[in-house]
């Protein structure tokens, strides 16, 4: 397996990590309370990993036309996974916030914020790692390998 397709696969092994820790929290939120199995509750269960499934796809298939030459150069779609991964960490931390919270500690925001911004900056900085790497620059600032 080439270094390209090792960092793909990695970077895509994180954000699918980092989103599936963020669906449980979207689950608890968007439950809020309801009892199992009622719509609300099975309605809860299905949003996190419908988006979750969504950003992968788009994100996964970018990743691997980068890593086959082909970018994917549409700013739109970059937002549009980005507008996602962050509204799903409003979501999340919302209930933590100090006006919201019944009590506030810094540690509840910051670990239920945790998975969100992961998968925020996967999705920022994979493709650029790749295309440098695609370019024979290395990882290295300077360009070389």
């Amino acid at each position: 397996m080439s270094a390209i397709n090792r960092t793909a696969a990695a970077g895509m092994i994180v954000l699918t990590l980092a989103l599936a820790w963020t669906s449980i929290e979207l689950q608890r939120v968007a439950a809020d309370g309801a009892a199992p199995w009622t719509r609300e509750w099975i309605t809860g269960w299905l949003i996190g990993p419908a988006v979750s499934l969504l950003v992968l796809a788009v994100f996964g298939t970018r990743v691997h036309l980068l890593t086959r030459g082909q970018p994917i150069h549409w700013p739109k779609l970059v937002w549009v996974e980005r507008g996602f991964l962050l509204t799903m960490a409003l979501v999340c931390g919302w209930p933590y916030v100090p006006a919201v919270a019944d009590s506030f500690s810094v540690g509840e925001p910051a670990a239920h914020l945790l998975a969100p911004v992961v998968g925020v900056v996967v999705v920022t900085v994979l493709p650029t790692l790749l295309t440098k790497q695609q370019a024979g620059g290395g990882l290295s600032g300077s360009g070389a390998a």
